[in-house]
């Protein structure tokens, strides 16, 4: 019987740790974030991240979306790389919250993996006022639909610029 030294396990480890994509820093879009529609159809999802691979230059990104449990197919999209993130457009459907998951390839392999549990795309309305529209007045107004989403104006201000 062989006996498997330190060495030999350090091996199998970092040998698995290659088959598993590593962890893609996803910047926008946020988690529940609206995006406003362009159109009666859909919109466009800015998708921005930080470095895909330092080392590679053929680097390709990927994006699909999944709604209601069905997925769409991996798409290519446009990039601009640079050495601290990338930048790319998405068309998306309207309504309903989708998962956005993004990839980035070498050929056939995946180097790295996110996703953003919860992306909008549909109206986006701005309320000015006072108590009453930051929800404050002596009623408390709470959303009829799971598709609503309703931040206070200084969340809203984390969200990215669109490049």
């Amino acid at each position: 019987m062989i006996r498997p030294s330190f060495s030999h396990l350090a091996l199998l480890f970092v040998a698995l740790g290659r088959l598993h994509a590593a962890a893609l820093t996803l910047t926008a879009p946020l988690d529940h974030q609206a995006i406003q529609r362009e159109n009666r159809d859909g919109g466009t999802i800015v998708v921005q991240g930080g470095p895909a691979d330092a080392e590679t230059k053929d680097v390709t990104l990927e994006a699909r979306i999944i709604t209601n449990g069905k997925s769409g197919e991996w798409r290519k999209l446009l990039a601009t790389f640079t050495s601290e993130e990338f930048s790319a457009r998405m068309e998306a459907p309207a309504g309903n919250w989708h998962r956005l998951e993004v990839r980035t390839l070498c050929g056939d392999r995946t180097l790295a993996g996110g996703t953003v549990a919860h992306v909008g795309v549909g109206e986006v309305f701005v309320v000015a006022g006072q108590f009453n529209a930051a929800n404050y007045g002596q009623e408390r107004q709470s959303a009829a639909s799971c598709r609503l989403l309703a931040m206070p104006w200084r969340n809203a201000l984390a969200f990215p610029r669109a490049s």
